[in-house]
């Protein structure tokens, strides 16, 4: 049986479930948030990052001192992908970098994520080489971003809907990953987080407004 996320919604093949309201991914009191996919990866919840809500309204709020670095990175998908991200978030600052999730290695600046750029913009990147950025991306208010990368390009949505694509494909290596900073723990967010989810494949325009609609509700959007 798959991992439902939310009523109607199967994210089976998820690489990352990690979502703040759902008790078996974060109890309320631990130090660890869990991931609810089959692979079973987890990040530590650090000094600085409060937990705040209850139940379907729960969040990490990221103070901008500290991450959340996720173990279990084998079994992303590299090199030109394909993978997709979807997160709700609610960033306090759009100045200068702020990474929801970022992945991969300095060598060959084979890392990327989902951010916001320095433009203040909703990003996907190739590390130290190319920002893929489209829509402001607005403080204090909750935001459903999501981006898809493959080796034909990227892809960000922003609320449901798509806003841009681009043509160029985006590298990653296997290395480390953060939630909360890119790949070296830098450019740490400022903001609310509740819900990453990460796929080995690109995801559909059509699956991503499904999961907008479906949660939307709880962050009064």
């Amino acid at each position: 049986m798959g991992t439902k996320v939310g009523p109607n919604i199967d994210y089976s093949d998820a690489a990352y479930i990690f979502d703040a309201a759902n008790r078996r991914s974060y109890s309320g009191s631990a130090n660890t948030w869990y991931d609810l996919s089959v692979f079973g990866a987890a990040c530590n919840t650090l000094t600085g990052i409060a937990f705040t809500g209850v139940g379907s309204t729960s969040y990490f709020n990221f103070l901008g001192g500290n991450s959340m670095p996720i173990t279990g990175v084998a079994h992303l998908n590299y090199g030109t992908g394909p993978r997709s991200v979807i997160s709700w978030v609610y960033p306090t600052s759009n100045a200068g970098w702020k990474q929801i999730i970022g992945f991969g290695t300095a060598t060959a600046n084979a890392a990327t994520g989902l951010a916001i750029s320095n433009g203040t913009k909703w990003s996907t990147f190739q590390h130290n080489t190319r920002a893929d950025e489209d829509g402001v991306a607005v403080i204090n208010v909750w935001t459903h971003v999501a981006m898809t990368q493959s080796s034909l390009g990227s892809s960000i949505f922003i609320n449901g809907v798509l806003t841009a694509s681009f043509g160029n494909a985006i590298t990653a290596n296997q290395g480390t990953a953060f939630i909360g900073a890119k790949f070296d723990d830098g450019e740490i967010w400022n903001g609310r987080i509740a819900q990453v989810l990460f796929f080995n494949r690109q995801l559909t325009a059509t699956e991503i407004n499904k999961h907008f609609l479906i949660t939307r509700g709880k962050f009064g959007v």
